[in-house]
């Protein structure tokens, strides 16, 4: 499934192009122009979109990295480790895998599928790789309490991450969960 990229505008109204060198939209590169204002880091955040393959974000990094020297963050979710490897092979700096939270049962319900252990392997296998390591959760999830998130200070106390990113649970209403109310 191909993602559904908002078309950007200018002020009268019409497309632009895009920021990004591989974008479907295409248009100039973001990186060259952020590297001459003096902007050193580019995040490339797209979450777990299918669209954006191995193959895809490492000509898109081989390009910026080539182009501008620019340390990139990448923040596309939990992706197989030949992912990881590939992206770290062709220029990729960071990598931002947030674990949501340190509750097996709370990350179970989030993660259908998927095991709070894993995410945890793979924090463990991109900082092996030598990548800067970020991670985070959210506050506010149904279910969750104050002792979750001392769990999750300890985690990052003991993770040692570079970045952390806290953010708050924002219910959407055609998600699951979407009628439930974030609380402490």
């Amino acid at each position: 499934m191909r993602s559904k990229l908002p078309v950007l505008r200018t002020e009268e109204g019409q497309p632009k192009p895009s920021p990004l060198p591989d974008d479907p939209r295409g248009g100039p590169g973001v990186g060259k122009k952020s590297s001459t204002v003096g902007i050193r880091t580019l995040v490339l955040q797209s979450g777990e979109d299918p669209w954006y393959t191995q193959n895809r974000l490492s000509n898109l990094i081989r390009r910026i990295k080539e182009e501008t020297g620019l340390t990139l963050t990448l923040s596309v979710g939990e992706r197989p480790r030949e992912d990881y490897l590939a992206w770290k092979e062709v220029g990729a700096d960071r990598y931002l895998l947030k674990q949501e939270t340190s509750a097996e049962p709370l990350f179970a319900r989030l993660r259908p599928g998927r095991t709070l252990a894993e995410r945890l392997e793979s924090l463990r296998f991109l900082r092996d790789l030598g990548y800067e390591v970020g991670s985070g959760n959210m506050v506010g999830l149904p279910g969750q309490n104050y002792d979750d998130l001392v769990r999750d200070i300890l985690l990052f106390r003991e993770f040692d991450f570079d970045m952390i990113g806290i953010g708050p649970f924002i219910p959407i209403p055609r998600l699951p969960w979407g009628n439930r109310l974030p609380r402490i």
